[in-house]
């Protein structure tokens, strides 16, 4: 009766000990896990961070080229109004020039 209550209790302590190595074992990989799982967390922070960075800098670049595409139009629409301004003070300096040669005097 002796040696069966030693046979239990040795194969009680080996389960014991087996149940608590499975439960360190179990603390680790749970350890193992969240930091993990944290490295994964701050990867994709900067991932997204990075997306919007590049969305930000491209919406930019477009607004850019928008800015510079009015830019260009209203200077070629202010060229053609000087344009015109200056081919019809071309043809009055002409008209006054002719005045001038045929003596006649211009008020």
């Amino acid at each position: 009766m002796i040696a069966e209550n030693q046979s239990i209790s040795n194969h009680l302590i080996l389960q014991r000990d087996e149940f608590l190595n499975y439960y360190i074992k179990g603390q680790i990989l749970a350890m193992a896990l969240m930091r993990d799982r944290s490295k994964f967390t701050k990867h994709q922070g900067v991932s997204r961070w990075l997306d919007l960075k590049h969305r930000l800098f491209v919406r930019d670049l477009e607004r850019a080229i928008r800015d510079g595409s009015y830019l260009h139009a209203n200077l070629q629409e202010r060229e053609r109004v000087l344009n015109e301004e200056n081919d019809n003070l071309e043809k009055e300096n002409a008209e006054l020039a002719q005045f001038t040669r045929d003596g006649a005097i211009v008020k």
